[in-house]
């Protein structure tokens, strides 16, 4: 499948601090057209990426290590067992984990988010049919002092896959939001921006604007995180051209475009700062 290739612009500001990065700032940010029909995870269009890095959290998350591929840490996990075929992961619920509106995440909400996500992203495609994971169970740790944490267990099909390939299997989970079952199964299992998904990321969704602007704003029970916009306004810009304009008055922050002319104009303008994103 063909990946999409978005650039990013960012308005470069000769300071000693970013503004776009203050903690008490709104970070505006400038996509293509979308619609109500957009999906979070399937979609190639910026607006999944943004909102699904904002608004989901897993049990663990991918990070870029040089030389290392496949890298990751724990997230709402906080303990980690496999066993030595790698066949059999256990990842520990982290400690007051909770979704945006305060519910503390449970047990059954890592079975239902687990389920959901099989036939999405836990799959080695080209190796076998089907999910890998074969069983999921969740089974209780008890402490002294009435402490109890959660486990989650996942024995993985390992058939014609080599230990190398399982190794990489907390980096597919990494691609598995884990969300509020109660919500989700309310609402359905579609994923389009009008759902009210309960989710366990950073950021929760406060605003919806037909197909003009989504906004997002810090979770309460998201911890305190310096260098991290409390707030994104994610916009439809109707065309690239218009978007650049908006970048260099300032009314953006961000602009992701596929416009290889923008990109030329924005390549030439030592105010603004170019990268590449694909997914």
């Amino acid at each position: 499948m063909m990946r999409s290739i978005y650039v990013f612009i960012l308005l470069l500001v000769l300071s000693l601090e970013t503004p776009v990065l203050a903690d008490t700032d709104t970070v505006s940010v400038g996509v293509p057209p979308f619609d109500h029909n957009t999906q979070f995870l399937r979609s190639a269009h910026p607006i999944s990426t943004i909102i699904s890095s904002a608004l989901f959290a897993a049990l663990t998350h991918a990070v870029d290590s040089p030389g290392v591929a496949g890298d990751y840490e724990l997230a709402l996990a906080d303990a980690l067992k496999v066993s030595a075929d790698y066949t059999k992961w256990s990842f520990r619920l982290r400690e007051g984990a909770q979704f945006y509106n305060g519910e503390e995440i449970i047990g059954e909400d890592l079975l239902y988010s687990i389920q959901r996500c099989q036939a999405e992203v836990l799959s080695f495609k080209g190796y076998i049919d089907g999910a890998i994971v074969r069983r999921e169970e969740v089974f209780n740790e008890q402490y002294p002092a009435g402490k109890r944490f959660d486990w989650l267990e996942l024995t993985l099909a390992a058939k014609d896959l080599t230990v190398e390939q399982l190794k990489f299997f907390p980096l597919l989970l990494s691609k598995c939001p884990i969300l509020e079952r109660e919500s989700s199964l309310a609402f359905g299992d579609y994923l389009g921006i009008r759902t009210n998904i309960v989710s366990a990321g950073v950021f929760r969704p406060e605003e919806y604007r037909g197909n003009k602007s989504m906004i997002l704003t810090r979770s309460p029970a998201s911890p305190a995180l310096p260098g991290v916009a409390k707030r994104l306004n994610i916009r439809s810009i109707p065309s690239p051209k218009r978007g650049l304009t908006a970048l260099r008055l300032g009314t953006l922050d961000m602009l992701y475009t596929e416009a290889d002319q923008i990109l030329a104009l924005a390549e030439s303008d030592e105010t603004l700062l170019v990268g590449k994103c694909s997914k």
